[in-house]
């Protein structure tokens, strides 16, 4: 988590991935979800895209958990932004919801959707929306959900951004 907000700790993160199962197959939704984190801060589009198909069948079933459903969409996010489908990234991005009490939401690395909602207001700014990116920057001023700290910096590179219209290329 820490490795994919800021860049720091990369060497631990890999370690832990190292740690887990190595087929998807193998993995319980958490792990796939630390996977696809890690596979996101690496760029590594083709893993990420594996991660976010299997999270999907798993949502797929009836029995799924309301968490792993919004992983799969999270994860599915990513790798279409990652492989330049950003119309699909933000088609899905626009309609995320945690699945998480409010108390869950405070603490939890995962409910708090913090990448989820960086990458659409990244997106917004590529599109020329600055005015909805600012919105989506300043929501990491708060002091809840605890872990949009981690991404202050992120978010605050988001603003300026969307404060001057400069776009990624």
């Amino acid at each position: 988590f820490a490795a994919c907000a800021n860049g720091a700790f990369a060497t631990d993160a890999r370690a832990v991935i190292d740690r887990l199962p190595a087929g998807v197959g193998e993995s319980s939704d958490l792990q796939l979800w630390a996977k696809g984190l890690w596979f996101m801060h690496s760029e590594d589009a083709e893993r990420l895209a594996t991660v976010a198909a299997e999270l999907r069948s798993r949502a797929a079933h009836s029995e799924a958990r309301p968490r792993t459903v919004v992983w799969a969409a999270a994860m599915t996010a990513h790798a279409r932004a990652m492989a330049g489908d950003t119309a699909g990234a933000l088609e899905i991005l626009e309609g995320l919801e945690p699945a998480a009490s409010r108390a869950n939401l405070t603490w939890s690395l995962w409910d708090s959707l913090a990448q989820e909602r960086l990458l659409l207001g990244e997106l917004l700014v590529e599109r020329g929306d600055t005015v909805r990116a600012s919105e989506i920057a300043r929501e990491f001023e708060r002091a809840t959900p605890v872990p949009y700290l981690a991404f202050l910096p992120r978010a605050r590179a988001l603003s300026l951004r969307a404060s001057t219209g400069a776009t990624m290329a």
